[in-house]
């Protein structure tokens, strides 16, 4: 079976969303723009396995990530799942609940394949410069595989520094 090419392109502008946090607060991709890149992760579930090792290790970038973007993670899991699971690993940053899975899909992210993604996302990650276009895509087809957080980290750093 051929693998399917999942997610935005590079160059593309990243579709507007208003999303809410696992508090409550509503997101508004487009009110994010004008400022520091824009990191939007997208990843399966809350608590799964290998989401919860990547979700360490953006813990663990963070501080060094923060400085010179806004880091953007949604799931398809609803904001009682995501608080409690923020809560357990006391992650310094939100979750966005797209728990329609509508976000998901303007993305072409969305796991309709009734296999392990089932209704849920793909990894997938995009880094976006002040104007929301997307200047750097990242999703892979295998839900086992991290990011490369230095190659982030540089992206961020540099897309920051053009302003």
């Amino acid at each position: 079976m051929t693998e399917r090419e999942l997610g935005l392109k590079q160059g593309s502008k990243a579709p507007d969303f208003d999303l809410p946090t696992e508090t409550g607060e509503m997101i508004r991709l487009s009110s994010l723009y004008g400022g520091k890149p824009i990191l939007v992760y997208f990843y399966p579930s809350d608590f799964g396995v290998m989401c919860s090792v990547v979700m360490k290790a953006f813990r663990e970038i963070y501080s060094e990530l923060k400085d010179h973007c806004l880091f953007v993670p949604i799931s398809c899991n609803t904001t009682y799942s995501h608080g409690a699971w923020s809560d357990s690993l006391r992650l310094p940053f939100f979750l966005l609940s797209d728990v329609d899975c509508s976000v998901t899909k303007a993305y072409d992210l969305y796991g309709d394949d009734n296999g392990f993604l089932g209704d849920r996302s793909y990894r997938a990650c995009f880094m976006l410069d002040k104007n929301g276009i997307v200047r750097y895509a990242w999703a892979p087809n295998d839900p086992a595989l991290e990011p490369d957080y230095d190659l982030l980290i540089e992206l961020a750093e540099r897309l920051d520094r053009e302003g």
